[in-house]
């Protein structure tokens, strides 16, 4: 059980946790062909923020069973799309100091086979070092997602959804491109569905995400 884990941890890239707050009504998959938007109608359709999430999401929706529409008037769902991102923060990250003997020793001046003047492991595996609080910047990041039926919200952009979603995250980039796929895929799975609140976890390199970025075409199609 733990080998996955720990292999996750050194190969599935940096991680992200989000959560997800997911609501949807009884008819909330009766609508599948979608349109997107952004919430704010000042946002312009090439803003970069804007596309990065949007593409991620499109992605997303398709892997649940929806369908992108061709044009706005083939759609019967209209997707809105809103995000934002905190003033930064300073936060104390712990760094370096001895926890205990290290795991490696140094090899001793004139002993047989190794250099004349000795080994010493602290410059190499920074042991003997003493404890650091570094500061770094954070960020809270929160995405939201409605998937609204067309109708309604053609005669009111305020119409109640068929479903909803808060993604948010913490971490040191701001930059939208950098971590909207990341958190988009860890909510994948809760799309227009009545999740309530729950936690997900993924790393950067991981399938889900790499889908929903685009660099893959499809999620693989996992063995039973």
């Amino acid at each position: 059980m733990f080998a996955p884990i720990f292999a996750c941890l050194l190969g599935c890239g940096q991680q992200v946790s989000v959560t997800v707050e997911a609501t949807a009504g009884a008819q909330a998959r009766s609508e599948i062909h979608f349109t997107m938007a952004a919430s704010d109608p000042n946002v312009r359709p090439a803003n970069p923020d804007y596309l990065a999430i949007s593409r991620a999401v499109a992605r997303a929706l398709v892997s649940q069973g929806f369908e992108e529409a061709k044009s706005l008037e083939a759609g019967d769902l209209v997707v809105l799309i809103d995000w934002m991102v905190s003033d930064p923060k300073i936060v104390l990250r712990h760094a370096g100091g001895d926890s205990g003997e290290p795991a490696v020793r140094g090899v001793p001046a004139g002993m047989s086979g190794h250099p004349v003047g000795g080994t010493n492991n602290s410059a190499s595996f920074g042991f003997g070092m003493e404890a650091q609080d570094r500061q770094q910047l954070s960020y809270v990041r929160t995405l939201t997602l409605k998937g609204v039926d067309r109708a309604a919200y053609k005669a009111d952009p305020m119409a109640k959804p068929a479903w909803s979603m808060t993604l948010t995250s913490e971490g040191e980039t701001e930059e939208v491109p950098r971590f909207a796929p990341q958190m988009v895929a860890a909510a994948m799975p809760y799309m227009a569905s009545n999740a309530h609140k729950v936690h997900a976890r993924l790393g950067s390199t991981e399938d889900p995400v790499r889908y929903v970025r685009g660099d893959i075409p499809a999620l693989p199609v996992r063995k039973p």
